[in-house]
């Protein structure tokens, strides 16, 4: 969405609490000449996957996100907002209220935490101006959770969709990964490191695209990738958002980038 609006010429603020990420004096705006490691670490690894994507946009770390988009309006002249991960932050009005739903386990017990997974009953989606199903190809019963979505809220529209596998591109240049190298990386196989919540699906996702994984080495979701899992022969792989973290990568580290599709196309 972020990319989207800043092809229509739009000045584009992203304002993050910067979950996991260090200290700084709030609101902060992120300087661009920062490296994204950096931002990581100050902001968050999202965040900084986010720079790395689009640039141009402006990152505010703010966990009041009023005082963030005052300053995204008043001082830097924006003229889009968008807030990360902060569908229950109803302290500022919004245009528009996406609300994600991972179909593979959408509801869980359908307990608020922490008894479940919940962060608010069902009932909430009636903020929702628009629904985004996401990984609807490891969804149990699709049919039955699009039920269950209309029975709250019948007129919203939702969006389906998978995560499909992209580029790989080297972390210690940028460059994009050659279709030769890809070859030789099937043919000789892989250590995948990750600190995700779901390290399985991408060592799933690398089996799929062909590519066999050697060892599964992860760490805690948004952690410090271990240095020891760096230092392995051969080719690493590790995911975008891991990868913003890691400071002065191996020459052997790629990264898997992760595209959204439209289930139905």
């Amino acid at each position: 969405r972020v990319q989207a609006e800043l092809a229509q010429g739009k000045r584009v603020a992203v304002i993050t609490r910067g979950y996991g990420s260090a200290r700084v004096p709030e609101p902060f705006v992120v300087p661009p000449t920062l490296d994204l490691a950096t931002v990581a670490r100050q902001v968050g690894d999202e965040p900084a996957l986010i720079r790395h994507h689009a640039p141009e946009s402006i990152l505010i770390k703010a966990a009041k996100r009023v005082d963030g988009a005052r300053v995204a309006v008043s001082e830097l002249g924006c003229d889009v907002i968008i807030l990360d991960d902060a569908y229950q932050h109803v302290a500022l009005a919004r245009d528009e209220n996406h609300c994600l739903i991972d179909a593979s386990n959408p509801f869980a017990s359908g307990h608020l935490v922490p008894r479940g997974i919940l962060r608010e009953p069902l009932e909430a989606l009636h903020r929702a101006t628009h629904i985004h199903l996401t990984r609807c190809d490891q969804a149990q019963d699709l049919e039955a959770l699009r039920a269950q979505i209309v029975a709250v809220v019948p007129h919203l529209p939702v969006r389906e969709s998978f995560h499909a596998p992209g580029r790989f591109w080297n972390v210690r240049n940028g460059e994009l990964v050659a279709p030769s190298v890809l070859e030789e990386i099937q043919a000789s196989g892989v250590t995948a490191v990750s600190a995700i919540g779901n390290p399985e699906a991408f060592s799933r996702t690398l089996e799929a695209m062909g590519i066999r994984v050697h060892l599964a080495w992860s760490c805690r979701d948004h952690a410090q990738i271990d240095r020891e899992a760096l230092e392995r022969p051969g080719y690493i792989v590790t995911t975008e958002k891991d990868a913003m973290r890691i400071v002065d990568p191996p020459e052997n580290l790629i990264a898997l980038e992760i595209v959204l599709k439209d289930w139905n196309d």
